[in-house]
């Protein structure tokens, strides 16, 4: 949204070595995006399937039937259709299945089925009869056997010919949205499927929701003809099988043991220890299992997987004690570092009596414990609250293993040297540097003002529906949401949602006023509670500046009629963004209008209103911020701040080469963007240059939401830009939030490479999406001494969705190449960037004498609209939010 600059503030600084080894590695890119100022952004080339046609226009005079299909039919049809290469990803069950959805068209002669310039719609295969194909005055032929038009199953881009009938003809056709549909249900029915088998499996059970959707993701699908020997008995394995279909005969010693059927699974010795094959294991009949192995579990959870098993109880059972539950993830990882795994039989004593109670921490993992009044089983933590309590006295009775038990022990002297005090302590002052670090507020915090907090904070769990503010009441409480999600009405209309890391009721308290909202749970909710008498004490009066600054943007009573055009300043994915100022205060803002014909052509009302409540939970100061929306009879607007800066393309183009260092940091930076969203389960899918301004301190803010989406599972919507565009996305496989770390690798690639790695030199999406597929990712050359980051771009451009985070957000964050990085300084915007652009004043513009509604309508005037109206009317108060 900010205007192309050739000045900056800041020169790179470089070594003379360093400065020629990227001087000589960009000049071996001739084809760079960094070379070729003239070369196009990528902004208009977004694929988006989220509002198909429909109604079907072409082969208008066909009379379509879902008519049976010989053998030699479905031949042709699956010759015609295996050369797309979503259908040739897909096994012969799944396509046949598409193929019971293809229609039969019969056609007479000199009928137009498609011409050229239109938007593509079907995929086609002659059956019968001869076609001409007519292309900028040239004429072919074609006939039975041949397909055409298969590129209209990716998107609607206009046709490249024209195709006649010559005669009667048959043929054999689908359209794009039956197309992804059967994809779509083939993909969820698997998912589910596969999803059932994973949370049915025992050894599974102590993996979080994310790590269980990580295995679901590698799971690779395997066909095995009756007879075969899938393992062999005394080899050395490391796949665990899942039956999906079918039944195996188990062997030990070539006697027949017992027989396991669909759900049932083997080879999970694998998994745990990488120990010789116990029996072997043949199919009974033909076979269809789901495999997953040793190596691939530890790539996508980061840890060998016995280790992320008792790994992950412990987490339990640190969560499960209310004294554990405070430390950081740092100190929890101290504290699993400095534990041990200790195993027992049935009948040993794990605590000998005489022992002191604070000595040790004791977390059961798996098994059952006796002890003085009761049994104590998996997640117990034994001696937690003694720690906290300093007690000194000792067990006066054994602890004994019930059962064959395993737990983990840790020496409390060892974790308070490794955490450098107190665990209770540490853990209250854990809450407070929790909300310092995490909310921009509280982050220049006195010594006294954080005593303040530690004294009087404290944690509230809310469920589903209740209300934690009542408008009009009075207001005595400060709440900040530590977890879930709560939504804001006003005279019981929904006004946004607040979530994590956000906070509400300062106004009562700042102006003694009765509440101005009503603030309800959405599922369960967590927040810190803060009383006035502890708000008043800690507010100095820069916050309260803060406070009532953020409370004038909530209550803006801005109007359309208030603001002044000055020029248009980009295109959003569906409107015109127009930079406009006050009337009275000359402040700048950016506004993306949208006109009511666009959202009624395209069909995008659901889309916007997604689009604005996304944006209104989103608090973040390397995302742009929505102050508000409008809405009149000729469109719907956003008001967004201006942000006074270059994209990142622009950016890139000035900066000629990157320095490692300066890659460091915009990757660091887009680190937490991503971690900020997806915390919010908000997926972005358009991750590029283009989306990415570099404000006028130098740092990164994301822009356009029009794409973003509130995803919990999975999701099958084909958007995006065709190069950023992750494999999972193209194949309609399903997918999550690793569609973002995708496009993020993509990014940096480009940042460092001056280009991106699949089809730099290609415009047309196949061509690129076939390059993707392909994943051969050339990092043969480096532009830096070092060859660290290539293992983190590798990382995130794994074809394997599960892979790329490698296991968590820290995990990503503790890769090597950001090794000693200071996370903390870039929190506080303290680091100094690569580069600042200079962007003087510019408030010059053909606008400045016509109302914005006049000025937005000259522009929208020589646009083109889509002539495909999909929706007729528009739905009841859909804009009621606006």
């Amino acid at each position: 949204m900010g205007t192309v600059c050739t000045v900056c503030t800041i020169k790179p600084n470089t070594s003379d070595s360093q400065t020629e080894i990227n001087k000589s590695f960009y000049r071996l890119q001739s084809s760079s995006i960094l070379h070729d100022k003239g070369k196009k952004k990528r902004k208009t080339h977004l694929i988006n399937d989220r509002n198909q046609e429909k109604g079907i226009t072409e082969a208008s005079t066909a009379i379509i039937t879902a008519k049976t299909k010989s053998q030699e039919d479905i031949e042709n049809i699956l010759k015609a259709l295996r050369g797309h290469f979503i259908f040739k990803n897909l096994d012969n069950e799944s396509q046949l299945a598409i193929i019971d959805h293809v229609k039969h068209y019969a056609i007479g002669p000199k009928e137009v089925i498609f011409k050229q310039n239109d938007p593509g719609e079907s995929f086609f295969c002659v059956a019968k009869g001869r076609l001409e194909v007519l292309c900028n005055g040239e004429r072919s032929v074609i006939g039975p056997g041949t397909g055409f038009g298969e590129l209209a199953l990716l998107d609607d881009r206009p046709r490249t010919a024209t195709i006649r009938t010559i005669e009667a003809c048959s043929l054999w056709g689908v359209d794009r949205k039956t197309f992804n549909l059967s994809i779509k249900r083939l993909n969820e029915m698997n998912y589910s499927e596969n999803k059932s088998f994973i949370n049915s499996i025992k050894i599974f059970e102590p993996l979080t929701s994310n790590q269980k959707e990580m295995i679901i993701s590698a799971l690779v699908t395997q066909k095995w003809i009756c007879g075969q020997t899938l393992i062999k008995e005394g080899d050395i394995g490391d796949l665990f099988y899942i039956i999906k279909e079918g039944y195996v005969i188990c062997y030990e010693n070539k006697v027949v043991k017992r027989q396991l059927e669909k759900g049932e699974y083997f080879g999970e010795q694998a998994l745990l220890y990488n120990t010789p094959r116990t029996a072997t294991v043949v199919a009974g009949s033909d076979l269809k299992v789901l495999s997953i192995g040793r190596e691939t579990l530890m790539q996508i959870l980061g840890e060998k997987f016995e280790y992320i098993l008792y790994h992950n109880t412990q987490l339990i059972a640190i969560d499960k004690s209310t004294v554990l539950r405070s430390l950081s993830p740092l100190q929890v990882g101290s504290l699993l570092k400095c534990s041990s795994i200790k195993r027992f039989k049935a009948g040993e004593v794990i605590i000998k009596r005489g022992s002191c109670k604070s000595e040790k921490l004791v977390m059961i993992l798996k098994g059952c414990v006796r002890g003085p009044v009761n049994d104590l089983t998996v997640h117990c933590c034994i001696g937690d609250k003694e720690v906290s309590n300093k007690d000194t006295s000792i067990y006066l009775i054994d602890y004994i293993a019930v059962t064959d038990t395993d737990v983990a022990e840790a020496i409390v002297s060892e974790f308070e040297a490794e955490l450098g005090g107190e665990i209770n302590q540490i853990a209250i002052s854990n809450e407070v540097n929790s909300i310092i670090s995490r909310i921009d507020i509280f982050r220049d915090l006195s010594q006294n003002s954080s005593q303040t907090l530690i004294k009087h904070l404290r944690i509230n769990h809310f469920d589903d529906g209740d209300t934690i503010i009542k408008q009009e009441s009075p207001g005595d409480n400060f709440y900040i949401i530590k977890s879930g999600i709560v939504k804001v009405y006003k005279n019981n209309i929904y006004i946004r949602d607040i979530t994590k890391n956000d906070y509400f009721g300062e106004r009562s308290i700042l102006f003694n006023t009765q509440r101005s909202a009503t603030i309800i749970a959405t599922g369960p909710v967590y927040c810190w509670v803060l009383p006035k008498i502890a708000f008043d004490e800690i507010v100095d009066d820069e916050m309260k500046e803060f406070f009532i600054e953020r409370i004038k943007i909530q209550d803006s009573k801005i109007t359309l009629e208030d603001l002044t055009p000055i020029k248009a300043i980009g295109t959003g994915m569906f409107g015109n963004i127009i930079l406009v100022k006050h009337k009275e205060n000359n402040e700048l803002y950016a506004i993306k209008s949208i006109s009511r014909n666009k959202i009624q052509s395209l069909d995008i009302y659901d889309n916007l209103i997604l689009e604005r409540r996304i944006m209104l939970q989103l608090n973040n100061n390397m995302i742009i911020r929505l102050m508000r929306t409008f809405k009149d009879w000729n469109r719907i607007y956003f008001l967004m701040e201006y942000i006074n800066g270059q994209d990142l393309f622009d950016v890139l183009i000035n900066m000629q080469f990157v320095r490692e260092e300066s890659a460091k940091f915009y990757a660091a930076c887009m680190v937490v963007i991503i971690e900020y969203l997806h915390d919010r389960n908000v997926v972005h899918r358009d991750l590029k240059p283009e989306n990415i301004m570099i404000d006028n301190e130098g740092y990164p803010k994301l822009i356009d939401f029009g794409t973003a989406k509130i995803i919990t599972g999975r999701t099958y919507t084909t958007l995006g830009t065709p190069h950023y565009m992750a494999p999972e996305i193209i194949i309609r496989n399903g997918y999550n939030s690793s569609v973002d770390l995708w496009s993020f690798g993509i990014l940096m690639y480009e940042i460092i490479y001056g280009k991106v790695p699949f089809g730099s030199e290609d415009d047309d999406p196949k061509i690129i999406y076939e390059k993707i597929l392909e994943n051969k990712l050339d990092l043969r050359v480096s532009p830096y001494v070092g060859n660290i980051y290539k293992s983190f771009i590798q990382q995130l451009l794994s074809i394997n969705p599960a892979a790329r985070m490698g296991g968590s957000i820290e995990k990503l964050k503790s890769h090597p190449w950001f090794a000693n990085f200071n996370w903390k300084r870039l929190g506080y915007k303290k680091l100094k960037p690569p580069f600042v652009p200079f962007i003087p004043p510019d408030i010059s513009g053909n606008g400045l004498n016509k109302s914005l509604q006049e000025f937005i309508g000259e522009i929208e005037g020589s646009e083109t609209v889509s002539n495909r109206r999909v929706s007729l009317v528009e739905p009841n108060d859909w804009d009621s939010e606006f």
